[in-house]
């Protein structure tokens, strides 16, 4: 009898313990469950306080990695990249066992094309596969592109040492290719496959004024903007002078707005690529050791808009003298930088085949590529990482290296 009600209660205490604990495991689970999220919440706000510091204090060319990466393929088992002023923490942001955990930043502007292979972001919807090597242009929004980067800074001094932008010594001048959407170009076609209608007309376009015109009108407008340091007048100290190099507009006004091509560097029609190959020829844009980026002749000066403009075109360079080379070379000009913008529609030609007659193109596509030179990106590709046991995230954030701001960027109206 003893022995049966003390198995009794043996079996009652156990299922009472089994009980408990079925109650107590899952919120054991959802406790750990909170402790790794929030270690890997706070490893991901103090990377981004991380970089918000470094971005503050340098500016772009600040290309650098910090912390580490938890990996079971190295004997080290992490992918340590920490510099002096960001050493690794043995057991920070975590509890035990630090070889579970991954606190990793970088932060990246370096480039010498716009857009780099595949980043492209021109919307799917609208390209193929192979085509991703082009941005879009879309109308009067200016696309600023810097033109410097910032000189190395050691990771120990980014807090405190100054820095300025500067042009990469290996500068060497710079294309740039615009040209109609491919993948839009074969659609504008038609079931008659016609390509004559998918390019841009060049009479009787909507609202034109005058049709003879209209195969001339400007489809970009650029602009090239820089402080140019010069003594000041009757004095040994120097200044800072602000420069703006425009295009040059040669029209014959006896002709009903006739365009002397070799006189112009306006970016007009004839400047488009037009094809639904994306391997088709167009032509370039070149900003070189030339005065006309469209045409090699007949432009005695670059037309500059600036108090230091004679003092600019007398620069010279090996391959000439007032070139945008000799330009962009000189020590004294600084923080140049590019803008460029849609400001004209881009309506195709009329056809019988087409419900609407003409076809108007949502955005222009460009490519910017330079020679074996670096620049600054439009932004700064910032990425972090971080693990705690099973959460592990990864995000991506872009930041404008140029903030726009129409007190001081403009548009040419032709």
């Amino acid at each position: 009898m003893l022995l049966t009600m003390t198995s009794i209660v043996i079996i009652i205490s156990v299922a009472m313990l089994f009980a408990i604990l079925s109650s107590f495991i899952p919120f054991s689970n959802a406790y750990w469950n909170i402790v790794q999220y929030s270690s890997a919440y706070y490893a991901a706000m103090s990377a981004v306080e991380r970089w918000a510091l470094a971005v503050r204090y340098a500016g772009p060319w600040f290309d650098w990695e910090s912390w580490w990466k938890y990996t079971n393929k190295n004997v080290n088992w992490y992918y340590n990249t920490w510099n002096v002023a960001d050493y690794w923490l043995e057991n920070f942001v975590s509890y035990w066992d630090a070889r579970r955990t991954t606190l990793y930043w970088n932060v990246r502007s370096k480039v010498n094309s716009i857009p780099m292979k595949w980043q492209g972001d021109v919307d799917p919807a609208f390209t193929e596969w192979s085509l991703y090597d082009y941005n879009a242009l879309n109308y009067h929004s200016s696309i600023l592109i810097p033109l410097w980067w910032v000189w190395f800074i050691a990771p120990g001094d980014y807090y405190s040492k100054s820095w300025d932008y500067q042009t990469d010594t290996a500068y060497s001048g710079f294309v740039w290719n615009f040209r109609l959407s491919p993948y839009l170009f074969k659609k504008t076609k038609g079931n008659g496959g016609n390509a004559t209608f998918a390019k841009l007309c060049t009479q009787h376009c909507p609202w034109s004024v005058d049709y003879t015109y209209d195969e001339n009108i400007a489809i970009v407008d650029w602009v090239i903007k820089g402080k140019y340091v010069k003594p000041k007048e009757g004095s040994t100290d120097t200044e800072e002078v602000e420069v703006s190099i425009l295009p040059s507009e040669s029209v014959d006004v006896w002709t009903a707005y006739y365009v002397y091509y070799d006189r112009d560097s306006v970016i007009r029609k004839r400047y488009i690529g037009q094809s639904e190959s994306s391997t088709a020829k167009w032509s370039n844009v070149i900003f070189g050791d030339n005065k006309n980026p469209v045409w090699n002749e007949y432009i005695d000066n670059l037309n500059i808009m600036s108090r230091a403009s004679e003092d600019l075109k007398k620069l010279q360079n090996s391959k000439g003298i007032g070139t945008f080379n000799a330009i962009l070379q000189d020590s004294n000009f600084k923080s140049p930088y590019i803008s460029f913008e849609l400001v004209n529609y881009l309506w195709s030609e009329w056809s019988w085949t087409s419900t609407w007659a003409h076809h108007l193109y949502p955005f222009l596509e460009y490519q910017f590529k330079v020679g074996n030179w670096y620049f600054s990106d439009r932004y700064y590709t910032i990425k972090w990482e971080w693990k705690v046991w099973k959460y592990d995230v990864r995000l991506q954030v872009k930041k404008p290296t140029i903030k726009d701001s129409s007190l001081w960027n403009f548009t040419i109206i032709f």
